[in-house]
Order: structure tokens, then sequence, then C-alpha cells
């Protein structure tokens, strides 16, 4: 067991200004970006942040914004970063330049159809900027992100398992609907309008709200509305695969405060990647809960910087890391200690 403690340090220097834009995939598919690109001197320290270009995905409302604190400190450390919002979202979806009706209206939208987002902002900054991508996925991003590989390390802040560990009186209600209706001809379509009627309770009012808040045309709640619910819908098949995961070096940061259900599953899909012997490492949190860059963003800020300074002496297993950003490490074999068997 080692001690070690995470520096939590505030440049206030400035190098660039973040700049937005969008990126097209196709004619029916944008997606609204946000980045900072640094030319940094040879006389920096951290060289290595010079390296990387971090990809920030987004939570299931949005990705992160220029004047998100998360944001402000990334530009003022200088560290490369894209952020973006997925084709669904609706900063992408009223900044649109196109008239022509956005792809999730025409098909059902699937963890895969994420995770192609995810990887081409990653491998279009790679290739804009000259800079070797680091994914950092936030909560519902991190469903697409299980789905990536190739990438030096792939951080995932509170993600997703499964809809069933995020939202289990939800899952159990779409379970219950498939065992009433299993011999119902019309099976897929009853099941289709209960879940889109929970959906719709939460979402419709969030689009009323997001329009009201930006001052848009009324128009565009249909809009909005329709790409909330392309989000949630995407969940519902999804589980992460930890057989499947071909990324070799995986950094997950979970909160001590998580939603207790999502927690289990967070912290079993840990167990599950070192039972295997792969390549993952975690921060524990503590006092921390879901939206860790949004609670405590100089704490995030000090993980990542520490993730990179240390890249290459990561082993597999867990930091316990206190509200003082001091961090015991627990290898595989002393796992149970953190996380003791319920």
């Amino acid at each position: 067991m080692k001690i070690f403690l995470i520096t939590l340090f505030i440049s206030t220097s400035l190098f660039a200004e973040i700049k937005s834009g969008l990126i097209k995939m196709s004619e029916n598919r944008e997606l609204l970006v946000s980045f900072n690109i640094n030319e940094r001197p040879s006389n920096q320290e951290n060289l290595k942040n010079s390296e990387y270009v971090f990809i920030l995905g987004p939570g299931v409302n949005r990705g992160m914004l220029p004047n998100d604190q998360m944001m402000k400190l990334l530009e003022e450390k200088n560290y490369n970063f894209v952020s973006f919002h997925n084709s669904t979202h609706p900063h992408s979806l009223v900044n649109s330049q196109t008239d022509v009706k956005p792809l999730h209206q025409d098909k059902f939208f699937e963890t895969e159809d994420y995770a192609e987002e995810f990887e081409f902002i990653s491998m279009w900054a790679q290739e804009q900027f000259k800079l070797r991508a680091i994914p950092v996925s936030l909560s519902f991003s991190g469903a697409a992100s299980s789905k990536l590989s190739n990438f030096d390390y792939i951080i995932d802040i509170s993600p997703m398992i499964s809809q069933k560990d995020a939202l289990p009186e939800l899952a159990s209600y779409r379970e219950t609907l498939e065992r009433a209706n299993v011999f119902n001809p019309f099976r897929e379509m009853v099941i289709r309008q209960a879940m889109d009627q929970s959906y719709a309770y939460v979402w419709r009012p969030k689009a009323r709200e997001f329009v009201k808040a930006y001052k848009l045309d009324n128009k565009f709640v249909d809009t909005i509305y329709e790409g909330y619910m392309a989000s949630s819908r995407s969940l519902e098949k999804f589980k992460w695969d930890v057989n499947g995961d071909k990324q070799e070096n995986r950094i997950f940061i979970l909160g001590e405060n998580e939603k207790e259900s999502l927690n289990e599953g967070q912290v079993r899909t840990v167990k599950e990647y070192l039972a295997q012997g792969k390549n993952l490492t975690c921060f524990f949190m503590r006092g921390m809960g879901h939206s860790i860059p949004m609670e405590a963003p100089q704490y995030t800020m000090a993980i990542i910087e520490f993730v990179v300074n240390h890249s290459t002496q990561l082993k597999p297993g867990c930091y316990d890391v206190s509200k003082e950003l001091k961090a015991e490490f627990y290898p595989v074999k002393e796992l149970e200690k953190l996380f003791p068997i319920k």
C-alpha cells in the first residue's frame, strides 16, 4: 500500500482562447465543438501536456461549455482540449446550418452511434492539431467510451454502466412491460410507447427550459425534445462489456457519493477488469458525487494531471483520494479493503 500526494496547481497564464464551431460528419449529422490549442514555448513546465489533446465527452444533457469552470481551468492551465456535444444534443441541433432532417430522426440511435461520434471527433482533433487524443468521458458518454480503443489511455469520469445500474426503477419497469406483453403481437410498439412516455415526462419540460433559457423560437422545442429522447433510448440495451473492451489502458474516476446503484455497478465493473488482469486504474474521490468536474473542477484537473504525468507508472488497482488529495493506493489483491463485498 503506497501513499501519494496529488498536486493541486492553478496557472493564471493564457496562451490561447476557446473557439467554437460546427463539425459536419454528414449532411444530416453535425456536432458543436469548443477547443483550445496552445503553441507552447520550449521552456514550459509539464511539456508532456503539449503531446496530447483531451477530447471531452458530454453528459446526457450537453457537452461542456466555455463558461464551465472545468473548461476555464483547462484553458488557464494551457491544456489542449476539444469539448463536443453529440449530434442529438440541443447545442448542436440549434446551431445546425442545414435544413436536412437530423440523422437520429431517421434511425434508432444506439451506443455504437455515439461511439462513432466520439471517435470521429478524436480522429478529427488528432489530424487537425497533430496531437495524440485522450478521450475523457463523463457519465452518459462513458457508454460510448466503452466502445473506443487504440488510444494511449482513456479517462472515464462517473461512467454509465447500464440503464439498470443508473435507473433501476426504469429498467425494472421495462422488464415488467416485456413480461406482460410476451405474447402480444404488438409487443414492441406497446413497450416503445410506454418507455417513451416515461422519458417524455423528463425531457419535454427540459426542452422547454432550454428554449426559454436561450431565448429561442418555440419551434426548437420539438427538435430538442427528440434529441433528448434519442439519448435515453440508446441506453436501453447498453451494458458495459468488460470482455469486449479492446482498450489497453483505462482510467476510472469515481465519486464516493455517487448514486448507490450506479456506484455498485461501477465498482463491479472495476473488479471485473482487474480480475481479468486488464490495465485499469481507478481514483475513488472522497466527498464527490456524480458530476465531479462540475462539483470540483480543480480536483478533477489535479487527477487528470496526475494521470498524464505518471502514466507510465500507473498500475492496475485503485487510489483512495481524500478531500485533501492525499491518495492511498490499493493493488488488486487489497481491493476488497477499499470496496468490501456487501
